[in-house]
């Protein structure tokens, strides 16, 4: 890279923040992702994106919302990989159980052998999920700054502690009203930016 700028990966769960979309918007509705991303943008530049996720399977039997939630979420997916920052990692349904696997063991896995590989010089986690701690600790421990990004609905509160920086994108105020009063030790230094009226929502 050029001299003086650094290599910033963003590593997005996205099946946990589309769910936290889900929190928050009503069935059908999705964020624009060059949006939400200008909004992280606005607290550290990101020279790469690793999204992660499993695309739902539209299914006639459920209910509306059900079905307007899968197709959201599709819609969702496909204007992610449209951006040129962003690199899609797919995961997949169990046969068995039905429940999403490979999605946190990805992210997991790239993030420790990313920092390995010095592929990164900083490392942004958005996810919902404290089970990405041990990887979090490994990057750290190989002289890594690793920061986190959250959405308002979906704030991992013992991974946040680990965090070298800490931000939250809070969408009306959320967050602020009804996640943050719940703990009694909150995170220092934690930065809650407001995305409401920087966001554009989607409709199916």
């Amino acid at each position: 890279m050029p001299k003086g700028k650094t290599n910033n990966i963003l590593f997005i769960d996205g099946s946990n923040l589309y769910g936290g979309l889900t929190d928050l918007l009503n069935p059908g509705e999705y964020f624009d992702f060059s949006a939400f991303l200008a909004c992280v943008e606005k607290d550290i530049k990101i020279s790469k994106v690793k999204f992660y996720g499993t695309y739902m399977i539209e299914d006639s039997s459920q209910s509306s919302a059900k079905q307007l939630t899968a197709k959201a979420q599709i819609e969702f997916f496909n204007n992610a990989k449209s951006h040129p920052k962003v690199e899609f990692i797919e995961g997949h349904f169990s046969k068995t159980s039905g429940k999403e696997k490979g999605v946190d063991v990805k992210l997991a896995v790239d993030l420790a052998l990313s920092a390995c590989t010095n592929d990164f010089d900083e490392a942004i986690i958005m996810t919902g999920d404290a089970d990405l701690s041990y990887a979090v600790r490994r990057a750290k421990d190989l002289g890594k700054q690793v920061h986190l990004a959250a959405f308002a609905s979906r704030f991992p509160y013992g991974l946040s502690f680990m965090a070298n920086k800490r931000f939250v994108y809070d969408y009306k105020k959320y967050f602020v009203k009804k996640a943050l009063p719940l703990y009694r030790k909150p995170p220092r230094y934690l930065k809650v930016r407001n995305i409401t009226k920087s966001i554009k929502v989607l409709h199916i």
